[in-house]
């Protein structure tokens, strides 16, 4: 564990892979064989160590979620919603995970999904940024709710025009004025 907090993925994957050689069945030591081979940008290696510590604890919940994010960067979608899943059976009360399943649930088309994926992420989130709101407005407007869907944009606004980032805010007015 030393070498991976130094930042030596390479010595890390070494000694992981002698510790997974003297026992097999170590989930914990799959998971950081794991994060150290996608730090080394070996990503289907660290699918294949994150894969073998679900198979050797299927309660690995972290193991769900770093496999569903490396789905997700190589356009396996269907898996890494499964896989965020499965993370959020085990901790339900983790906001970034429903946000990741969001974002990914509105770019295949299910919106409904994303929609009840943002809305937990923002009932979870004490300080919801202003993209939150917005992409959750987006999606009520692509479902014909434009009330929700100002309604939305108006609370990106508001969080927005606190944080003085003037592109979008002219962005975000001008779409709730065609709404309007």
């Amino acid at each position: 564990m030393n070498k991976f907090g130094q930042g030596d993925f390479l010595g890390a994957i070494a000694d992981f892979g002698e510790s997974i050689w003297v026992n097999p069945n170590l989930a914990p030591v799959h998971y950081f064989l794991g994060t150290s081979s996608e730090s080394w940008g070996n990503y289907w290696a660290a699918i294949n160590d994150y894969t073998q510590a679900i198979e050797n604890n299927p309660e690995f919940a972290d193991a769900y979620y770093m496999r569903g994010n490396i789905y997700c960067k190589f356009g396996d979608y269907q898996r890494a919603i499964d896989d965020f899943t499965q993370f959020i059976v085990f901790h339900p009360d983790i906001d970034r995970t429903y946000y990741a399943r969001g974002a990914i649930r509105s770019y295949v088309g299910d919106n409904q999904g994303a929609i009840e994926d943002f809305t937990q992420f923002i009932n979870l989130n004490p300080h919801p940024n202003y993209n939150n709101y917005y992409h959750r407005g987006v999606i009520y407007y692509l479902l014909g709710n434009y009330q929700e869907a100002i309604e939305d944009l108006e609370n990106s606004l508001r969080i927005c025009s606190y944080l003085k980032n003037i592109a979008f805010y002219q962005r975000v007015q001008q779409a709730i004025e065609q709404l309007r």
